[in-house]
């Protein structure tokens, strides 16, 4: 008669069970292996003298309710402990790339040999990586970048500024592979590309021994995208539209039409201080942008910016006091007003683009604007067509939620502070009257009574398509016309 140990020794053990959950996501691929997998890898835990007691490793629990993550981890510790440990990064890699991390501590921990043999963490997980797409960019010098034909050279050497630490340089290999996570180079040949017109213009030098690129500093960068826009006549954005004011967080990814139209829109952003939109002509911005308007239809229309329609009323008709774009209209009074349409006003509402809070080198690149910018005008004489784009009055006042004046009264006290100042005060000024039927109602500021003239609800808009009115609108706009030309 054998002992009691023979005997229960001589029992095959029982098979292990595979909770129902692991084979739902394995499938057939692995399931016929998943009983031999366990048992090796318990034998393995059992029998191996290298894993210290206090040191942290995480068991399988069959019977706790199991999520996609805590089945991710069951299955990746299965492979790495039956000896498999390239088989459970590759795992983790293709199902759960979010737990790389706790992937290398698991492998250095139950597999410290081949854990060894890899020098840095990132060389162990380089097929997978976590790409930032934000960077940092100094929106005019962007604008500027666009209108001179460089954005393509400047987005690839903005995102090769985000992966520099300090050193002023990146390795050519991993700033290719980031130019191509990013949409910036769809190729090596295109990436070759890029590189060449880099060093050409300035953006960065290149060591073909050691395989970096030198980047260039940002203040030597904008001087040289300001001296090259005076060199293709571009001065007239340039003298209030300036680098070295704001610079924007954005993900700048993507085509360069995408690119394009998110620069677009965080350079709307920068403007908007109060958070209540810019106001801003159509003529202006395709003069900044160097494009049509069907150019910057199609950037709103990528990015949903909103655009509000604003109009200016004024009971005064008079001819010399209307613009030439003046139409009349009717009130309920009987009596005759005139309306004209005004710039609209952008509001953007993405969250996703935030204006920078430090300042980085903004001081160093104003100064070195300063000089470059008066240099090229000594060079090239008056500026000429910059004048209706240097204008920095305020011209518009709207409602502000939090402002405990009206326009009518901020407008007041504005010109006090600009008459003080021996300023311009007899150029004309808009405050908000009202929104009607979508569109934002303006009325132009009269410096001699301060008092409001108009209302929100005066015109009498069903009333103005009668053949008599037609009449005397027509010869308005006539007389209008032979009064301006």
């Amino acid at each position: 008669m054998q002992p009691a140990n023979k005997l229960n020794s001589s029992i095959e053990p029982p098979s292990p069970e595979i909770p129902a959950e692991v084979k739902a996501i394995l499938g057939d691929r692995f399931a016929a292996d998943l009983a031999d997998i366990i048992a090796t890898s318990k034998s393995n835990v059992e029998q191996s003298p290298r894993i210290k007691q206090n040191q942290r490793i995480e068991t399988i629990q069959p019977e706790q309710v199991l999520d996609d993550e805590m089945l991710h981890r069951q299955f990746a510790l299965v492979r790495l402990r039956a000896g498999k440990p390239q088989g459970a990064i590759d795992y983790i890699k293709r199902h759960a790339p979010e737990l790389l991390n706790w992937m290398n501590q698991q492998v250095r921990i139950l597999n410290p040999a081949f854990w060894k043999k890899e020098k840095q963490l990132h060389s162990l997980f380089s097929s997978v990586r976590t790409v930032e797409r934000e960077v940092i960019a100094d929106i005019e010098a962007a604008r500027i970048a666009y209108t001179i034909n460089e954005l393509s050279v400047y987005r690839a050497w903005l995102y090769a500024q985000s992966l520099q630490t300090g050193c002023g340089w990146v390795e050519r290999k991993r700033i290719e592979s980031l130019w191509s996570d990013v949409g910036v180079a769809n190729g090596k040949r295109q990436a070759r590309r890029i590189i060449k017109q880099g060093i050409d213009l300035g953006y960065w030098t290149q060591n073909k021994q050691t395989k970096r690129l030198y980047l260039t500093g940002q203040v030597k960068v904008a001087t040289a995208l300001t001296r090259r826009a005076f060199e293709i006549g571009l001065e007239a954005t340039l003298e209030i539209n300036h680098p070295g004011k704001k610079r924007v967080k954005l993900d700048c990814s993507g085509t360069q039409r995408e690119a394009v139209a998110k620069l677009y829109t965080a350079w709307l952003k920068a403007k908007d201080r109060h958070d209540t939109g810019v106001m801003i002509s159509r003529e202006t911005l395709c003069q900044l942008w160097c494009v049509s308007v069907p150019t910057l239809v199609e950037w709103e229309a990528l990015t949903a910016i909103e655009v509000q329609t604003n109009y200016a009323q004024n009971n005064d008709t008079s001819i010399e006091h209307v613009p030439a774009h003046a139409y009349l209209t009717l009130n309920r009074d009987g009596s005759h007003a005139v309306a004209w349409q005004l710039p609209n006003t952008y509001r953007i509402h993405e969250t996703s683009i935030d204006v920078h809070l430090r300042k980085g080198k903004s001081r160093q690149v104003q100064q070195a604007m300063k000089v470059e910018i008066s240099r090229g005008i000594e060079q090239r004489g008056y500026v000429g067509d910059a004048a209706s784009l240097r204008s920095i009055i305020r011209l518009y006042f709207t409602d502000q939620p939090n402002s405990e004046k009206t326009p009518l009264e901020a407008c007041e006290r504005h010109l006090r502070s600009v008459g003080r100042k021996d300023g311009d005060i007899f150029t004309r000024r808009y405050f908000y009257v009202g929104k009607r039927y979508g569109v934002t109602i303006y009325e132009p500021y009269n410096i001699e009574t301060n008092i409001q003239h108009t209302n929100i609800h005066q015109r009498l808009i069903w009333q103005e398509n009668t053949a008599k009115f037609g009449q005397i609108r027509e010869h308005y706009r006539i007389a209008l016309a032979e009064e301006h030309s």
